[in-house]
């Protein structure tokens, strides 16, 4: 019976269900706009078009901070997928060489989806935490799901082969994101 009540937290609540529909209706809108994108390179597109990741939340959440999360969204999401992919890139690089040589790629790049994992969740989530969107108490839910998404980078990234499959990897990761969003941010 306690399991079962543990993982009831897990789920989210009445009043989350809402913001996670947002935001996963951002995930969709963002890999489909990605995938169809005449920007390229791709990881060049990612960053353009990162704000639609929180638009439908923006536009369809609480009308509380509007001006605050549309700075989140709209500079603050694309900062931190800058300083995530910055660091991934970094540190698969000074591991292997250029990570698109033949047998450099998996070896380092679970190592760098970790890293981009980690960096990406943690500066997104301290910017949402420095603009009051985070709910009192939610610090180690904030470093869980920093954990979480590092995790999701290492497998997500490992598996991927070359720049065409992007498309998946931020879908996981986002996905996975929305997740840890509704879990932390004020419904």
């Amino acid at each position: 019976m306690r399991t079962i009540v543990g993982l009831r937290r897990l789920m989210p609540a009445r009043g989350e269900w809402r913001t996670l529909g947002l935001l996963v209706a951002g995930t969709a809108l963002f890999a489909i706009t990605l995938r169809y994108s005449p920007i390229r390179p791709a990881i060049v597109a990612m960053f353009v078009l990162t704000p639609l990741f929180g638009l439908p939340w923006l536009l369809f959440g609480p009308h509380d901070r509007i001006v605050v999360r549309a700075l989140i969204v709209v500079l603050g999401f694309p900062l931190a997928h800058c300083l995530a992919v910055g660091a991934g890139f970094a540190l698969a690089m000074t591991n292997r060489g250029f990570p698109f040589t033949p047998g450099g790629w998996t070896n380092s790049m679970a190592a760098a989806g970790a890293v981009a994992g980690v960096v990406g969740c943690a500066v997104s989530l301290m910017l949402c935490a420095l603009a009051g969107l985070i709910r009192p108490g939610r610090r180690l839910a904030m470093l869980l799901g920093s954990l979480l998404l590092g995790a999701v980078g290492a497998v997500a990234l490992s598996a991927i082969e070359g720049e065409r499959s992007y498309l998946p990897l931020d879908a996981i990761w986002q996905s996975a994101f929305a997740y840890v969003l509704t879990k932390t941010l004020r419904t």
